[in-house]
């Protein structure tokens, strides 16, 4: 299913949201989730608030 995610077929399916937008906040409701940004590794978090400029940007989870 990942793979399939930057094309889009993975649309319709019951456990990925799609959505646009210049801020983007994720918070886990329990845990922590390793994550990179810009290629490099960040330490473990249970929040996460990206500002992006119009169109540089494809999130992928």
């Amino acid at each position: 299913m990942r793979e399939r995610l930057a094309t889009a077929e993975h649309v319709p399916h019951p456990r990925i949201r799609q959505g646009t937008g210049r801020r983007v906040e994720i918070t886990l409701a329990s845990g922590i989730w390793p994550f990179e940004a810009d290629g490099v590794p960040r330490a473990p978090a249970s929040a996460l608030e990206v500002v992006v400029l119009p169109g540089a940007l494809r999130l992928l989870l």
